[in-house]
């Protein structure tokens, strides 16, 4: 039942076990990406794991955006 919480439409056009596996990559897409970002302003990007954690990863993304970046050279 845990995609069909995610993606109501996902549940009803595919199997359950498909459903997890689009959810799954989606996470891990997005996971991937905010490892990037987070490599960019000089963090350590193992900090993205925290995304697959809403209680853990909205106070993080609130830490990121309140404390101060690089700046860059002009």
């Amino acid at each position: 039942m845990l995609p069909l919480a995610y993606a109501p439409a996902l549940g009803l056009l595919l199997p359950n076990w498909a459903a997890l596996l689009v959810v799954v990559i989606l996470a891990t897409i997005a996971v991937c990406a905010a490892g990037l970002v987070l490599a960019k302003v000089g963090r350590n990007p193992y900090w993205a794991l925290l995304l697959y954690f809403p209680v853990l990863g909205v106070p993080a993304l609130w830490y990121l955006a309140y404390t101060r970046w690089p700046r860059q050279g002009a």
